[in-house]
């Protein structure tokens, strides 16, 4: 049988410590990177953020009409693709969009008769907005880890979601 000293074992106990903290530390860092980008959303003015999904959508190839400041209607911004008329709405949020909001948005969709609406968020959806939307076809969601992989990425909204 082999035997070891209690030093031996406080050095290995050390070690296996200073292992599971770097370890948790690396993991932490990781999501620190993840959402340096989403944070600094978070932080920008409403007309910058709504720039900023602007940008996006017409990456993919629409037409972007952002309204003008103040009473919007419920609509942020106006989009348009061979023909397909639809709506957007910006949420800089820390936490979740409720299903106020997605009502809101449902409602200006029928409304504007727009084919769709998105409601694009810094944060992400609560399960009421979830379960409000889960039959409506076209109400879409892109929650804020989806806007920074569609902003980081080239590949349109629709291969993402």
């Amino acid at each position: 049988m082999i035997e070891i000293s209690p030093e031996t074992i406080f050095i290995l106990v050390i070690a296996a410590v200073v292992l599971f903290l770097l370890a948790a530390r690396t993991k932490d860092d990781n999501s620190k990177d993840d959402s340096v980008w989403l944070s600094s959303q978070k932080r920008k003015s409403p007309q910058d953020f709504e720039q900023l999904v602007g940008r996006c959508f017409s990456s993919d190839g629409w037409k972007v009409q952002q309204t003008p400041r103040g009473k919007d209607g419920g609509v942020d911004l106006w989009i348009e693709r061979r023909g397909t008329k639809a709506v957007v709405q910006c949420k800089r949020y820390k936490g979740s969009v409720g299903v106020k909001a997605v009502r809101e948005l449902y409602a200006v969709i029928r409304e504007s008769r727009a084919k769709q609406g998105y409601l694009v968020t810094t944060g992400s959806f609560s399960g009421d907005a979830k379960r409000f939307a889960a039959n409506k076809k076209s109400i879409v969601f892109v929650d804020g880890k989806c806007l920074e992989r569609w902003h980081k990425s080239s590949q349109p909204l629709e291969r993402l979601l």
